[in-house]
């Protein structure tokens, strides 16, 4: 019974129904909303990466931040873990970007 690549990919789709536009565009927000937090993390703690010394620290912060939530969402985990944490990540970028607006208005009155 040996079958030809035809034939095992035929087998292989078949019954898989693909994906739907939002779990493609809430894979997609996994970066653009990480990058938000991880500026406004490293604006907040005053992270820079000039600073040679502490590039490690800076690394697995981003890795926790962008890359971390990517993985997740790009696996099986975007509805139990994924949509929580980038309501969480979006959440907390929004919140500490308000709070460098207000600051930066109030220090320029």
């Amino acid at each position: 019974m040996t079958t030809t690549l035809r034939e095992q990919k035929e087998a292989f789709v078949t019954g898989h129904s693909g994906t739907t536009p939002l779990e493609i565009l809430l894979v997609c927000l996994t970066c653009p909303i990480g990058l938000f937090l991880y500026f406004e993390v490293s604006n907040l703690f005053g992270l820079s990466r000039r600073q040679d010394n502490k590039w490690v620290r800076n690394a697995m912060i981003e890795a926790g931040i962008v890359l971390l939530p990517m993985a997740i969402c790009q696996t099986n985990m975007l509805y139990n873990l994924g949509l929580s944490i980038l309501g969480v990540e979006l959440s907390l970028s929004l919140l500490l970007y308000w709070r460098r607006m207000t600051t930066n208005n109030e220090s320029n009155c």
